[in-house]
C-alpha cells in the first residue's frame, strides 16, 4: 500500500514538472515538436498497414496450402481406397439391387459346373 502511494506521488510529480517543462517552451519549439509526432504518428501507421498487408498475404498463402493439402491427401485416400477394394466383381456384386441367392449359393454353382456334371 505505502508503495502505490510512493508511485501515484513520484507519478504526479514527473507530470507537474513535464507540464511545466512545455509551458515554458517557445512557439516555434512547440509547433516543430507538433510536427515531429505528427510524422512518427503517420510512419507507425504505414508500417502498421504493411505489417497488417503482410499477415493477410500469409494468411492467404497458408490457406491455399492447406486447402491444396486436403485436396491432394484427399485424392491419394480415394486413390489406394479403389485400389485396397480388390476384385471388380465382388464391387459387382455388393452394387446389385437383385435378388442374392443366386450369390448365397455360388459356390455350389461353381461345384456344380467343374466337378458335377463331369461325373
Amino acid at each position: 500500500m505505502i508503495e502505490r502511494d510512493r508511485e501515484r506521488e513520484l507519478t504526479l510529480s514527473a507530470r507537474t514538472a513535464l507540464d511545466e517543462s512545455v509551458e515554458a517552451l517557445d512557439g516555434e519549439t512547440v509547433a516543430r515538436l507538433a510536427d515531429a509526432r505528427r510524422r512518427a504518428l503517420a510512419v507507425a501507421g504505414r508500417r502498421s498497414r504493411l505489417v497488417l498487408a503482410a499477415a493477410g498475404g500469409l494468411l492467404a498463402a497458408t490457406l491455399a496450402l492447406a486447402i491444396g493439402i486436403s485436396w491432394w491427401t484427399r485424392s491419394t485416400v480415394e486413390l489406394a481406397a479403389v485400389e485396397d477394394l480388390g476384385d471388380l466383381e465382388d464391387i459387382e456384386l455388393l452394387a446389385v439391387n437383385e435378388d442374392l441367392d443366386l450369390y448365397e449359393n455360388l459356390e455350389f454353382y461353381e461345384w456344380l459346373e467343374t466337378d458335377g456334371f463331369a461325373g
